[in-house]
């Protein structure tokens, strides 16, 4: 409950500054929290040290998902945008079918180097998110203005198309992030999309009690 309060109270402004700072540099900045929170929760000795852990994950992951949403808006037309929004979203099952299994023998490596399998857990899942911090800090552009894979015909396309669709369709920013939760889509959008988390979350938290109940 710690994680899902604070990612709550921290995602609105966290896309604010991805959008200040550019997507390079608050991914970083995600990505390294995130993987020293998770690195550092396996030091925690007490119920209130998980809660804080717990809560400051929050406060670092805060923003991703969304913020890679709106990425993919820097770069993508409507017509392709939710074909890689999709393919996106297949990595959260792929990560469960890879990561359980993991999980599962990492928790065999039970004292190792006076380890506990719950601690090789999280050394092993936030070590990667710090790695990919540096990648990303290195490897990935802000959009696709200036990318040097990229011709100067096709960077020219892509902001055309993209200027071309706003244009089309009325779009203008909402000047603050207060008065975007006011707009009558947002909300409604919200409302559709909380159902997803609720179900998704509810399955993977609550599946093995059921897996164990039927055996």
């Amino acid at each position: 409950m710690a994680f899902f309060i604070a990612y709550a109270i921290f995602e609105v402004p966290s896309n604010v500054y991805l959008d200040r700072f550019g997507a390079r540099r608050w991914f970083t900045r995600i990505m390294l929290s995130w993987g020293v929170v998770t690195v550092l929760t396996s030091l925690v000795s007490n119920d209130w040290q998980f809660y804080a852990a717990r809560f400051l994950l929050g406060v670092a992951e805060a923003g991703f998902y969304p913020g890679v949403l709106y990425y993919l808006t820097k770069w993508y037309p409507y017509r392709y945008r939710a074909r890689m929004t999709g393919w996106f979203m297949m990595s959260a099952p792929l990560a469960f079918i890879i990561g359980n299994p993991a999980m599962g023998a990492l928790d065999d490596l039970d004292g190792t180097f006076g380890l506990e399998g719950w601690q090789w857990i999280f050394i092993a899942t936030g070590v990667p998110a710090i790695v990919l911090g540096f990648v990303t800090l290195r490897f990935l552009p802000d959009g696709p203005e200036g990318v040097r894979w990229l011709a100067a015909e096709e960077r020219a396309w892509i902001a055309g198309e993209l200027s071309a669709e706003a244009d089309a369709l009325g779009e203008r920013g909402h000047g603050s992030p207060l008065r975007a939760l006011r707009d009558k889509r947002v909300v409604l959008l919200s409302l559709f999309y909380l159902c997803f988390p609720l179900g998704a979350y509810g399955l993977s938290f609550w599946l093995p009690t059921i897996v164990d109940g039927s055996s």
